[in-house]
């Protein structure tokens, strides 16, 4: 059975909520996570451009739907991104509850959430421009956690 359209929006609009809450937590714990060199411009982009998400949001919400069906954010399609998404971040989540302060021990996990982010951000800033530059500073991020 596949969602109503405004179900899928809304659940977009959470999905970018939560994308939200991850970068705002790397930039917060960056130190053992990302290269150093990095992490003040990192701070800086994503204080610049973070307003974008909730411009985001609120433009998915009102978006005609033959724009979400365009890409491939409805029905089953977005049920499988979405439920790979959340997966790889419940596990994010119940690694960051098992190490504690333990950063660096998080970056496989991490790494997994990004990527399934980025298969929902491809599509998302191709038909929402405003995501581009988060795009990227997802991006960004996952290339910057070291190794």
């Amino acid at each position: 059975m596949t969602m109503p359209d405004s179900v899928a929006a809304g659940r977009l609009g959470d999905f970018l909520g939560v994308l939200r809450g991850e970068l705002d937590w790397v930039v917060e714990h960056r130190r053992g996570l990302i290269d150093e060199e990095l992490t003040e411009l990192l701070t800086q982009a994503w204080t610049e451009q973070r307003w974008r998400i909730d411009e985001a949001r609120a433009q998915i919400v009102n978006a005609d739907q033959d724009v979400l069906a365009a890409i491939g954010m409805t029905g089953f399609s977005l049920e499988w991104k979405l439920t790979g998404f959340q997966t790889a971040w419940r596990r994010l989540d119940d690694a960051r509850k098992q190490v504690g302060g333990a950063v660096g021990l998080l970056k496989a996990p991490f790494r997994k959430m990004l990527g399934w982010a980025d298969v929902l951000m491809g599509s998302l800033a191709s038909a929402f421009p405003v995501l581009e530059p988060i795009k990227e500073i997802k991006e960004g991020v996952e290339q910057s956690v070291t190794d």
